[in-house]
Parts: structure tokens; C-alpha cells; sequence
């Protein structure tokens, strides 16, 4: 895959919404149904791993999406 266009489409996605949960995977906080000590669960089922050094902006942001209802 080319990197570069990776990081440029990446760019143009909202910051608020997806988040890099493990290097160069994003997903949509807004279908976040878990989050573990290592892991997280989709509202599809799908276990997705999250990196040590991510963990705690993607539960900042699951919980500011919570509050922003």
C-alpha cells in the first residue's frame, strides 16, 4: 500500500469520529461498544487490538462522544 496516500485520506477523516486505536488502524468511535485493557469490541462483534500507548485517548474519545450524545 502507499503510505502516503494512506496518511492523505486518513488526514481528511474527523478527528473526532475515527481514531488510530493501533499503528496505521482506525476505527469509528461511534462503534466502539468495549474498550479493554488491551483490545476493544465493535457493535459488530469484532475484537480489534488497541495499543498500550493509545488506550487512553481512545477511551477520552469514546467518552467525549458519549457525552456529546
Amino acid at each position: 500500500y502507499d503510505s502516503d496516500s494512506f496518511h492523505a485520506f486518513v488526514k481528511q477523516l474527523p478527528a473526532e469520529v475515527f481514531i488510530e486505536v493501533y499503528h496505521c488502524l482506525y476505527v469509528n468511535v461511534d462503534h466502539i461498544s468495549r474498550v479493554d485493557a488491551d483490545s476493544l469490541l465493535l457493535d459488530t462483534g469484532e475484537e480489534v487490538p488497541v495499543s498500550r500507548r493509545k488506550r487512553k485517548s481512545v477511551v477520552e474519545a469514546v467518552m467525549k462522544r458519549l457525552v456529546a450524545g
